[in-house]
This record gives C-alpha cells, sequence and structure tokens, in this order.
C-alpha cells in the first residue's frame, strides 16, 4: 500500500515536471536558436502555396514569407535604432521607428510591420502545428517570434542576451473587447420618472389654461366675458 503511494507520487512529480519544462519562458524564448517553417493552401484553388520561415539565432530573427511574391524581414531585437530590413520585389530597405503604429499611420514602417504582423498570425499562429508554449513545436517557435517582434517594433523594447528579467506576456491583451463608460444616474432621470414629470407639467399647464378661457359667474348670474 505504502509502495503504490510513493509510485503514485513519483509519477505525479514526473508528469509536473515535464510539463515544467515544456513551457518556455521569456528569457529562454529570447536566447533560443532555431529553423521552422509553416505551409498552408493559398489562392487560386490551392495551386499557389502560402510559406512561412522564420530563422531565429538568438538577437536575429529573419521572417520569410511567399505566396505569389516573396518578402523577407531581417530584424535584430538587440539592435538601435528600432528598425527592420526588408527585401521586398528585388530590394531591400531600411525602415526606422518613429512613434507606435495607430489606424491612420500610412508610413513604410507601419505598412510593413502590419504586414508581418499579420503573417505570423494569419500563416504562422493559425496554421502551426503543436503547443504554442511548447519552443521545441513549431507552434512555440512561431509564438515566440512573435511575441519578441510585438515588443521590439510596437513598444520599443530593444532587448539584450544578458537580460535576466525579461517579460513577454505582461501587455499581451490584443483581444480585450472595449468597455463602455458607465452612466451617471444622478444626473439622467429613469424613464418612470421622467414619464411622471411630463404628465405632471401637462396637467398643470393645462388647469393654467381652463382658468384663463373658462366663462366666470357673478353673484348674479349674469355671465362676465373672459378677459385676457
Amino acid at each position: 500500500m505504502q509502495w503504490s503511494k510513493f509510485s503514485l507520487l513519483l509519477v505525479l512529480l514526473f508528469n509536473f515536471s515535464v510539463f515544467a519544462e515544456e513551457r518556455f519562458t521569456s528569457v529562454q524564448c529570447l536566447n533560443s536558436d532555431f529553423e521552422t517553417s509553416v505551409q498552408n493552401e493559398g489562392k487560386f484553388f490551392g495551386l499557389v502555396k502560402n510559406d512561412l520561415f522564420i530563422v531565429k539565432n538568438k538577437c536575429l530573427i529573419k521572417v520569410t514569407f511567399k505566396g505569389i511574391l516573396e518578402t523577407v524581414w531581417t530584424v535584430d531585437i538587440c539592435r538601435e535604432p528600432i528598425h527592420m530590413k526588408v527585401k521586398s520585389k528585388g530590394s531591400q530597405n531600411v525602415y526606422k521607428r518613429k512613434a507606435k503604429c495607430d489606424k491612420d499611420d500610412k508610413s513604410d514602417y507601419c505598412y510593413f510591420r502590419n504586414e508581418l504582423v499579420l503573417n505570423l498570425q494569419d500563416q504562422g499562429l493559425i496554421f502551426a502545428k503543436g503547443l504554442k508554449e511548447k519552443l521545441s513545436d513549431a507552434h512555440g517557435q512561431v509564438y515566440c517570434s512573435y511575441l519578441l517582434l510585438k515588443k521590439y517594433l510596437d513598444d520599443g523594447k530593444m532587448f539584450s542576451q544578458f537580460d535576466k528579467e525579461v517579460n513577454l506576456y505582461k501587455s499581451e491583451a490584443s483581444c480585450d473587447i472595449p468597455k463602455t463608460e458607465p452612466q451617471d444616474k444622478t444626473q439622467q432621470p429613469a424613464e418612470g420618472s421622467l414619464r411622471e414629470e411630463l404628465k405632471s407639467n401637462d396637467t398643470i399647464q393645462s388647469k393654467e389654461v381652463e382658468k384663463v378661457i373658462a366663462p366666470k359667474s357673478n353673484d348674479s348670474g349674469a355671465d362676465v366675458k373672459p378677459r385676457f
């Protein structure tokens, strides 16, 4: 009986240790080296394939997306200024970050940043196999690259291989629904009270009108014409 309990405890501890090793940390993601690829059917009834390749060597991340045309992003997340090298349509250009991109920003930096992030999401995170928490799986490698590039390109965070404390998950809230501001009930009357107030005002006004236009009688019974 005691041996069976001891064996069960060993199994639980082993499973917990394996799970802990599979879930990569931010520092492990930063210092990792890997190559991964994700392929899925593209346009024209799947005749054109969508290929996503990621090569990571510590701080250097190279992302290649090939559909009809090929675009290559080379980003050194440990180098300033915040920038990326993009090879598109046979020519290479360097784009530097001036500010965080918003929906109205039409700069070349934000255009290629958006293309990179969308390809990592739509071609990588959706189609990659494995677990996103496991750095040895294709899904985990795409997810690691995605977190690092978002932090570098969007927040202007420059990394270092000497960093001991890195948190890639801190401000991750891309799917939050915007909250509506609560209404101030003290300033806006309820529907029922507003209806009663309007009804009361109408009653008072009708009585005032009746007082003005209604004929009055004197003591002798003769009619008196209303005065306006």
